[in-house]
C-alpha cells in the first residue's frame, strides 16, 4: 500500500462515516480497506 492509497483511504473513511459517500466511493473504500488489511498482515504499511 502506498502513502497515496493510505491518504485516499482516510478521505473515504470520513465520507463513509459521515454517510456522505456514494456507492462508488464505498466500493473504493472497501477495496482499499482490503489492501490495508493485507498490507498489515505482511507488515508493509506506509
Amino acid at each position: 500500500m502506498t502513502l497515496e492509497q493510505k491518504n485516499r483511504l482516510d478521505e473515504l473513511a470520513e465520507l463513509v462515516l459521515a454517510e456522505e459517500a456514494t456507492q462508488e466511493q464505498v466500493n473504493e473504500y472497501k477495496e482499499l480497506l482490503d489492501l490495508w488489511n493485507h498490507s498489515f498482515q505482511i507488515n508493509e504499511l506506509p
